[in-house]
């Protein structure tokens, strides 16, 4: 083996680790269902952050959606 393969195998082994929505691809998507969710738990006071690594999203996804 050489070191190249080594670090490709690597890569793919972190990239299989990531959670959905994170480290390849199109960023993941809400339901219709998750927004109705995170919009009623913003206006209950929770913070956006939690929210955003809970349904693994970014942080500027669950602001969009502040009431």
């Amino acid at each position: 083996m050489n070191a190249a393969t080594d670090g490709q195998r690597d890569w793919a082994r972190r990239q299989d680790a990531a959670q959905p929505g994170e480290g390849r691809g199109r960023p993941r998507r809400l339901t219709p269902r998750e927004r109705d969710d995170i919009v009623r738990r913003l206006r209950e006071g929770e913070r956006a952050q939690d929210l955003a690594r809970e349904y693994g999203v970014s942080l500027s996804l669950i602001q969009q959606h502040r009431p």
